[in-house]
């Protein structure tokens, strides 16, 4: 991914930052060159050890691969039973994430050198008129069957979290699979809701309560995505 490759070259910036400016959340579709688009998806499906990510009564907590590759079918029935029990009281997420660090696989290497990149924070501050946004994170995220993240606004501490961004890489997704990106307004009702997609990026001011609903046990693909954050210096 490069500057050639992304946004495609007949992206129309003006009339995203326009509905950025008005909803403080935009969907832009077909925003990379397809081939790039497709290699990142295939290293997502077909190379990460996937952690989970998931919070537990002492907060947030992660499971690596292989300690998942060897739990029984029992362990994790518990565990999940767990995670849903305390959802019903508290803040709480369960999903697969990959941390974009130096190294492989190489197309989200590339991927990750490039949201560090200049080129990308100029872009993003062209699209969301802040010229404060002085660096981006990233990550790789999968949600499967019984995979979710409550409601919260991305407000962190210590963190100038200025924009939230998510990649989208899921094919072929039904709506009633679950995996929404959902958007609530003042008085925590749905307004808006985004159906998981491929070769998208959607992009939303902070703070603002959203959620991803969960997952149905069903659903026979994966949400796939990397998202992050814009910050302006802390």
């Amino acid at each position: 991914m490069n500057s050639n490759q992304f946004p495609n070259p007949d992206f129309d910036i003006a009339s995203s930052r326009e509905q950025l400016s008005a909803r403080r959340r935009v969907v832009l579709k077909d925003v990379m060159n397809a081939e790039v688009a497709s290699n990142l998806y295939d290293e997502l499906t077909h190379s990460l050890e996937w952690e989970l990510s998931l919070t537990t009564s002492t907060g947030p907590a992660a499971i690596d691969a292989k300690t998942l590759a060897e739990a029984s079918e029992q362990e994790k029935n518990q565990l999940q039973e767990q995670i849903l029990r305390q959802a019903t009281t508290r803040f709480s997420y369960c999903y697969g994430r990959y941390e974009l660090i130096p190294g492989k696989p190489e197309h989200l290497l590339t991927a990750r050198n490039y949201l560090a990149s200049e080129a990308f924070i100029e872009f993003m501050r062209d699209l969301t008129g802040d010229q404060e946004i002085v660096r981006a994170d990233a990550h790789a995220t999968i949600y499967s069957a019984g995979y979710f993240l409550k409601k919260h606004d991305d407000i962190y501490a210590d963190k100038n979290r200025r924009f939230a961004y998510v990649f989208g890489f899921t094919r072929d997704w039904q709506a009633d699979w679950g995996g929404m990106l959902c958007f609530l307004d003042k008085n925590g009702e749905v307004e808006d809701v985004f159906v998981p997609s491929f070769n998208t990026l959607t992009v939303f001011n902070v703070p603002q309560d959203h959620f991803v609903s969960l997952v149905s046990p069903f659903a026979n693909s994966e949400r796939l995505a990397i998202t992050g954050w814009l910050f302006a210096e802390d």
